[in-house]
């Protein structure tokens, strides 16, 4: 059975202004980074590979070709995949998690 995956609002805005600032550098690239980030996040659901706890308990998955990571949480229990951030590499993620939890 799949996993249902839940974007908190967090992580919605996180990819929307991401995407937005790939969009004024150049046209169509804001919507290529956002099929990234969702080709990421459906390769979460990949029952092969295991994913390691990142920080807080958070598991993470780096995005082609951007430098961006996904930092999320499977609930096994509920069947659940919860993405918490979509984080630029160079973003302070330790005040930015921590902040959300």
């Amino acid at each position: 059975m799949p996993f249902v995956i839940v974007v908190l609002p967090s992580a919605k805005s996180d990819l929307q202004s991401a995407a937005d600032w790939y969009e004024k550098k150049q046209f169509g690239l804001g919507k290529r980074f956002s099929e990234e980030i969702i080709k990421a996040i459906d390769s979460i659901d990949n029952p092969v590979k295991e994913y390691g706890s990142a920080f807080l308990n958070l598991s993470r998955i780096f995005v082609k070709h951007f430098p961006y990571i996904i930092y999320f949480r499977k609930d096994l229990s509920r069947q659940r995949i919860i993405v918490y951030a979509i984080l630029h590499d160079k973003q302070d993620r330790e005040l930015i998690l921590k902040e959300r939890f």
